[in-house]
């Protein structure tokens, strides 16, 4: 089992991982509060943002060997923190946008089944 080293918390690809986080809630209250284009351009704006960050995080860990435990649990939470946002924020501002929810959630779970029964499979 790995131990977690205070210095892994703070590598640049952590750092990176903790702003995506952080961008999260300013998002949700941007494209909450939009009344005018331009706020839902803001919007748009921190969701590329939020994913040119996960690009270079991704990039900069393999590259400098910044490779952590910590960051194979943080970057994929940031990750799924910001897409469950941005669904929330699309059911909040439409009516049938729980349908193609319903279908990502579906596809989710079968692939996370399939995925479980292909390990089981590889282990015998």
């Amino acid at each position: 089992m790995s131990s977690y080293n205070r210095r892994d918390w703070f590598t640049i690809p952590n750092i990176l991982s903790y702003i995506r986080i952080l961008l999260v809630p300013v998002f949700i209250f941007i494209y909450l509060n939009a009344t005018e284009t331009k706020h839902f351009q803001y919007a748009a704006l921190i969701v590329v943002f939020s994913g040119l960050t996960d690009l270079l995080d991704g990039w900069i860990a393999r590259k400098y060997n910044q490779i952590t435990e910590i960051g194979k649990l943080l970057d994929p939470i940031a990750d799924k923190i910001t897409q469950a946002a941005i669904i929330f924020c699309l059911i909040f501002r439409y009516d049938y946008m729980w349908l193609l929810v319903l279908l990502f959630v579906v596809k989710e779970l079968t692939m996370g089944i399939c995925n479980v029964v292909l390990f089981k499979k590889e282990r015998n």
